[in-house]
């Protein structure tokens, strides 16, 4: 009996750490996301623009219909520099190509 008792109580363990595990969303499948985004926002540089740029930004809609359309929309123009690299930026009446 106590074997019996002890056998169930180890597979509890088991089992309890197993869960943890998977509350933490770290795995095979899902390996150490949090570490991995800061690992890679590290190598990544930010664009610094200065008033007055062209800069097109990139389109972000996904859907039927969308596969001949531009993949960028612009010309834009960089009118205020704010912290942290945001921008506010304006259509441009003039279209500028090289």
């Amino acid at each position: 009996m106590k074997k019996c008792v002890e056998n169930v109580i180890s597979n509890c363990i088991e089992c309890i750490l197993v869960n943890k595990k998977r509350e933490k969303g770290e795995g095979f499948l899902n390996p150490l996301p949090k570490e991995n985004r800061r690992n890679y926002n590290k190598r990544q540089k930010a664009h610094h623009y200065k008033v007055g740029d062209f800069v097109a930004i990139q389109r972000t809609q996904f859907g039927t219909g969308l596969k001949m359309r531009p993949k960028f929309f612009g010309p834009y123009e960089v009118i205020k520099v704010k912290l942290k690299d945001r921008y506010d930026v304006t259509k441009s009446l003039t279209t500028r190509r090289s």
